[in-house]
């Protein structure tokens, strides 16, 4: 005894435009991202900015008393850089497993969001990691206070030498609390972004962003007493 069996129609196939990254081969992918990912930085670097970072923190947290631990790991102005270096370093040796290891250790650890795609020079100072957020480039000697960071606007795609959208910013640079620096803009040596500044175009060197001086909207009324 035999059953009718229906079978169900067959779609036609969609006629959909698949983007160029998509339909190309693994090695042509690879090679179109390729330019937007650091250059591999050697562990010799990443200890010598180690060195330079554990010598500037060192001598700063020991201008405040009690502040400076005997194990300067313990610390995290020094324990959230000393995290980043890794991930960046595993970042640029393509080992992006180990990178976000690190990464996402350093956020549950310190509260400090670095991206391993950053390229921070040695001797970086972060004041209060909790909060930061920071992707870009950055020169030697340069110190980030509370709820301050750096990185790229949205849909921007310009690399100006930091990654697409993101900030190069140069040696010794300042970036007072709530200081924000967006977009692939450039800041030069020395320069000091004020407390709640918010900075989107290129700046040359020695520059100084100042906030606006705060309103009084209301003022004390003697007969509310």
């Amino acid at each position: 005894m035999s059953a009718n069996v229906e079978t169900m129609p067959t779609a036609p196939p969609l006629d959909i435009p698949l983007s160029p990254l998509v339909t190309a081969p693994v090695a042509d992918v690879l090679g179109a991202i390729a330019p937007a990912l650091p250059q591999p930085i050697s562990w010799a670097e990443t200890r010598r900015r180690m060195a330079v970072d554990r010598q500037r923190i060192g001598e700063t947290l020991s201008m405040m008393p009690g502040q400076r631990p005997r194990l300067l790991l313990l610390h995290p102005c020094y324990l959230c850089l000393w995290l980043h270096r890794l991930a960046h370093y595993f970042f640029t040796r393509r080992n992006f497993l180990a990178a976000r290891f690190f990464w996402h250790l350093d956020l549950f650890l310190t509260g400090a969001d670095i991206s391993p795609m950053s390229d921070l020079g040695g001797g970086l100072f972060i004041s209060h990691p909790s909060g930061i957020g920071l992707i870009g480039k950055m020169g030697e000697g340069c110190t980030m206070h509370a709820q301050s960071g750096c990185g790229g606007g949205s849909g921007l795609v310009t690399d100006i030498g930091a990654g697409p959208g993101l900030p190069v910013l140069g040696d010794g640079v300042v970036l007072e609390p709530g200081a924000m620096v967006m977009g692939p803009i450039r800041l030069g040596n020395r320069v000091i972004v004020g407390a709640r500044c918010f900075v989107a175009k290129s700046l040359p060197d020695d520059a100084v962003v100042v906030p606006l001086e705060p309103r009084v909207l209301i003022q004390d009324n003697p007969s509310r007493a």
